[in-house]
């Protein structure tokens, strides 16, 4: 019995390995704004950046995206029209994570050193807004 077992792993062995390929990206969208809200703004009002940024996507079609620079909102509305964008495009990604960053968080601190506390600069990331 032990040898039919052996000749079974063998075979199983011998057989050609198949899998997926699994296309991981990382993309810096440069699509950050000056305000909240004003991303959702042109991407609904079909901004050519944001649509450059869908098609670039698109065509290198990774089964996973991490995408920077990309204005964070607390409903996530701004990454829901952008993953609409990328549908539009010929490449939708259907599952989404975009955690609150830390960018433009008071830290009460003088941090670039310039006597005032409170502006952008002062701000966790030197951000305006989260």
């Amino acid at each position: 019995m032990r040898g039919i077992w052996a000749i079974c792993l063998l075979w199983l062995l011998a057989l050609p390995v198949a899998a997926d390929t699994l296309r991981i990206a990382t993309f810096d969208s440069e699509l950050s704004r000056d305000g909240p809200g004003l991303l959702l703004r042109d991407i609904r009002r079909g901004d050519a950046q944001a649509q450059a940024v869908a098609a670039i996507i698109a065509h290198a079609a990774p089964d996973i995206l991490l995408l920077q620079s990309l204005d964070w909102d607390h409903d996530g509305a701004t990454l829901s029209a952008f993953q609409d964008l990328l549908a539009k495009a010929g490449h939708p990604l259907p599952h989404a994570y975009a955690p609150r960053p830390n960018r433009g968080m008071a830290t009460g601190l003088d941090l670039d050193g310039d006597g005032y506390r409170g502006d952008a600069e002062d701000a966790q990331g030197f951000g305006r807004f989260t």
